[in-house]
Order: C-alpha cells, then structure tokens, then sequence
C-alpha cells in the first residue's frame, strides 16, 4: 500500500495546487504519515496534523511540519483548515477527499 500511496501522492502534488493557501490540515486515517510528509515537503507552511487510532500512530515516525495525534474519527476529529482523506476500495485502486472547510464555513 506504501508503493501505491507513493505514486499516487507524487501525481497529485504534480498538478493539484490547493493546498497552496492551507495553514493546517488533517489526514483522517492518515496511517503512519506518509502523505502529510509529502505534502508538508512541498509546501513546508502548512503544519499537518495526521490522525488515527492510537495504536496506529504510536508507529510513526518523526516527520517535519507533521504531528500526530491520536483519537477515534467517529467521536471527534481536530481542527484544521482542510481534511484530507484517502479510502482504498482496493489495492492500488484509490479515491482521495479532500474538503476544505472554508465552503462549509462560508454558508453559516
């Protein structure tokens, strides 16, 4: 799942731009961290918080610019300005979310 994660997040970075204006975002599911270290490589403003269960996260590694937080999506998630999640429906076959919250925001 590593070698799918790496190809397709290098594609993304390639030609998605969005997350030019992001400060901080959340990868929900976001494993060890691997996509927020690609992402906070390119774009080193953004601080990104990757949350999973926490006996997910104590496995993860140091990563600049990316913390890790521990918790249950289904009770809370934190705060950021963006989600990003990936589902895998299978292996190498992927759909990345991403939401960004300041259009939520707006219709309040």
């Amino acid at each position: 799942m590593v070698n799918c994660t790496t190809i397709v997040m290098k594609r993304v970075l390639e030609f998605y731009k969005g997350f030019e204006h992001i400060n901080k975002l959340v990868d929900v599911g976001g494993g060890l961290g691997i996509n927020l270290n690609f992402i906070t490589s390119k774009y080193p403003h953004l601080h990104g918080i990757n949350f999973n269960l926490p006996h997910i996260i104590e496995h993860a590694r140091t990563y600049a610019g990316v913390e890790h937080v521990g918790g249950d999506m289904f009770e809370s998630v934190p705060h950021g300005d963006a989600i990003f999640m990936k589902v895998s429906f299978s292996f190498c076959r992927q759909e990345l979310f991403f939401y960004n919250f300041s259009i939520l925001n707006s219709h309040y």
